[in-house]
């Protein structure tokens, strides 16, 4: 049950990873229009290898309400992205972070609001207790200032816990991989009508990270949604909290930006006794 969620977490970090290496090498804003080529081809990707066999639709999935929900999504998710890889290239991770750790808190609790089976107490207590030690040791002792890059993550990681909530009652009517096939379709769409880019722009690109991203992307999300049908929103971001242990560990030994602390390794313990200690539970 909870393999979906630990491929998520692991694939998730490296994808941090990759869309920040990326990204700063595509800094201006009509560079970022490169995105809707990598949407494109996560889309193309799904189209050809998982969908004729992963992409189901169940009863209801073309009912108005159900459609007018799944557009809003992706429309929510495109706005989300947009404005997350926006800032991601013109902050480092490690000031990225404390951010990011605040999005769990935010998605746990209207998990819990808005669906009854996301009530589990005792996940609830682990997943706040994580995030806790994820607060201390990724906010204590640092300066936080609002910049226009911080400001955009912020405002995705605010409209992802929300695109969350939507995916969890979208998967009661469309697989996970169906799902995640409409969503990348829908953004590379709207990405293409906001950026406009011209097919040259791929020339300025290493076309091994172009198919390579996308392919992550595919594992990530597709991960993370079969997690969240099976061990719901909760049990999926309490495991997803080991995520950003292992990207603090990718960018000090990859992209050379912070040294990892001694606090990083027991907070990352921590971490990971909450999560076992939630599947105990079951």
């Amino acid at each position: 049950m909870i393999w979906h969620s630990l491929l998520a977490t692991l694939s998730n970090a490296g994808n941090s990873l990759l869309e920040k290496d990326f990204l700063d090498h595509n800094r201006r804003r009509h560079d970022l229009g490169v995105l809707a080529f990598l949407y494109l081809i996560a889309f193309l990707l799904q189209v050809a290898f998982l969908y004729p066999k992963y992409g189901l639709l169940y009863a209801g999935a073309l009912d108005t309400k159900v459609v007018v929900l799944l557009i809003l999504m992706c429309v929510l998710a495109a706005i989300g992205n947009g404005f997350y890889y926006y800032g991601l290239p013109k902050e480092g991770l490690s000031q990225i972070q404390p951010f990011i750790v605040f999005n769990p808190l935010l998605t746990i609790l209207l998990a819990s609001i808005f669906f009854t089976d996301e009530r589990d107490v005792w996940k609830i207590i682990f997943a706040c207790i994580a995030i806790g030690v994820l607060m201390l040791t990724h906010i204590r002792g640092k300066k936080v200032s609002l910049g226009e890059g911080l400001s955009s993550i912020l405002l995705s990681m605010f409209l992802y816990s929300f695109e969350v909530l939507m995916t969890k009652e979208l998967l009661y009517f469309y697989s996970p991989i169906a799902l995640y096939t409409i969503r990348v379709g829908v953004i590379s769409l709207l990405f293409f009508i906001f950026f406009r880019p011209e097919v040259s722009i791929l020339r300025r690109q290493n076309m091994l990270r172009v198919v390579f991203l996308p392919m992550v992307w595919i594992v990530t999300m597709g991960a993370t949604y079969y997690s969240y049908h099976e061990i719901g929103i909760v049990g999926t971001v309490l495991v997803l909290l080991l995520a950003p242990f292992l990207t603090i560990i990718g960018s000090h030994f990859l992209l050379k930006e912070q040294k990892i602390e001694k606090k990083d390794i027991i907070a990352l313990v921590l971490v990971l006794l909450c999560v076992i200690g939630a599947q105990l539970r079951q």
